[in-house]
């Protein structure tokens, strides 16, 4: 725990701070206008003289103490609050939120504990940030668990500029972070268990949204819990990054409305979800991300990454569902999955652009495919497909399973070297001429002294026939031996 002493030496020697700040600053000890701190007598009123005492710039100083208070208690001046105190919320009437920041301050070591109570009505709110640029860290909210109201959430921004840091949030009736108005919110690593809703929600335009370095972990009971929920009418820039999130029974992630979203480093672990994540956005770039067990399904986006990270679908009709405009997926896995990638006639219809390279297919059976394409979908022109490295561990040849068009098969696909893997040649399907199959399972044949190896095949023909020096020839290196 800081002492009044070093907090002093340590905000009058930033060199950022003014000498008039510092000359005005002063500590202000709770404890010295009648706080008790013993967690049974209510300090509500003493803890406001406090607050009615301090300046702007102030320090106001908890030692150590747990304070029992009855909402609402409001911090309506610029304050740094520190030390280190635990509120004991007591109350069984109306009360939308506990503690109301009504004054940009920064905030640390605070715990919020709503455990106690019984029974109220309103909103019942751990803390709620009213004022712009305001600053928490080391900032704990126990909430109600069930009696929390519908909305009741941990922490509540209000405005522009704020930052949570190194907090935890648990057992709340709502939500565990929600944004109900604010630009350039960053939240970083926070702790988020058992909201019995919404780990992180927002329902507000914003400019920017950082969630850096949570771990998350919603209801398994209630069928809308959300990991995190971004849902504003316009939201410039989404980006989550380095996250561990278990969404279960809705979405790990589920971002709408937004320009760019941007994830990266995250595991996406729920097993029940719906989506491991929902991106309806203008652009998504999703980068080295794990997702366990669930489809991943990019909803309306004209222009989508996916580099890097294993979707494991468990069975589930796709991998990847996409109904967007372009779609680059490089450097993964799709595996245990119907189909590895579906395209759906909900959003864009035509002119999709498709880029795949690097990727591994494991399908969960012989007749699944990499690219599935329900009727309606229709690729006009030409050079709408390129494949780089694909790798087809389990499914079929027949890529294009559905397509349709005026040259089905044909055009659709860039005239690049396409590269599978694979143990033997093709029996079925549709192929085209470049095509080159590497062996997976090559071994030694002939006889000494031109044995060889069967290095893969490739394709001299477009179309579905399969017949080993008509269609296809064997690419063979010579051993030596």
């Amino acid at each position: 725990m800081t002492t009044p002493a070093e907090l002093l030496s340590i905000y009058t020697n930033q060199s950022q701070m003014s000498s008039f700040f510092i000359d005005k600053m002063k500590i202000v000890n709770v404890l010295s206008y009648g706080v008790i701190g013993d967690g049974l007598t209510n300090d509500t009123l003493k803890i406001n003289d406090a607050i009615t005492a301090c300046n702007d710039g102030d320090i106001l100083y908890f030692p150590n103490i747990i304070c029992k208070i009855t909402p609402t208690l409001t911090i309506n001046k610029e304050l740094r609050i520190c030390g280190n105190v635990t509120f004991m919320v007591y109350n069984s009437g109306n009360y939308d939120y506990a503690i109301n920041v009504t004054s940009k301050c920064n905030i640390s070591d605070m715990t919020i504990d709503q455990s106690n109570v019984t029974a109220h009505s309103g909103r019942g709110e751990g803390i709620r940030l009213s004022a712009s640029d305001t600053f928490l860290d080391k900032v704990t909210v126990i909430g109600e668990g069930s009696l929390g109201g519908v909305f009741s959430s941990g922490i509540v921004i209000l405005n522009d500029n704020v930052v949570i840091t190194n907090s935890n949030v648990s057992t709340t009736g709502y939500g565990g972070i929600a944004i109900k108005v604010g630009n350039n919110t960053i939240i970083s690593q926070c702790i988020i268990t058992n909201p019995k809703v919404k780990g992180i929600v927002s329902n507000t335009a914003s400019d920017k949204i950082t969630i850096k370095d949570c771990k998350i972990t919603t209801n398994s009971i209630d069928s809308n819990s959300d990991g995190i929920l971004i849902d504003g009418s316009t939201v410039d820039s989404v980006v989550i990054d380095s996250c561990e999130i278990y969404g279960f029974l809705s979405n790990d992630i589920k971002i709408k409305s937004t320009t760019l979203a941007t994830v990266r480093s995250t595991r996406l672990k729920s097993t029940l979800s719906v989506y491991s994540i929902y991106v309806d956005a203008t652009e998504a770039f999703l980068y080295g991300n794990s997702y366990a067990n669930r489809m991943t399904i990019l909803n309306h986006c004209e222009f989508v990454t996916i580099d890097g990270g294993t979707i494991d679908a468990s069975g589930q009709t796709f991998a990847i569902g996409h109904n967007g405009y372009q779609l680059y997926v490089k450097n993964i896995h799709l595996k245990n999955c119907v189909n590895a990638i579906y395209f759906r006639t909900d959003g864009y219809v035509s002119n999709q652009n498709i880029v795949l390279q690097n990727i591994d297919v494991t399908c969960t059976a012989v007749t699944g495919h990499l690219l599935a394409f329900p009727a309606g979908i229709d690729f006009l022109g030409t050079d709408h497909i390129k494949l780089d490295n694909v790798n087809i561990i389990v499914g079929d040849a027949d890529l294009y399973n559905g397509l349709t068009g005026s040259s089905t098969y044909d055009k659709q696909v860039q005239r690049t070297t396409r590269f599978f893997r694979t143990k033997s040649l093709p029996t079925a399907g549709t192929c085209k001429a470049g095509d080159i199959i590497w062996n997976t399972e090559p071994t030694s044949a002939g006889s000494t002294p031109n044995k060889y190896i069967i290095i893969g095949w490739v394709r001299l023909t477009d179309g579905t026939a399969h017949v080993l020096n008509t269609d296809w020839a064997e690419m063979r290196t010579l051993t030596g031996t």
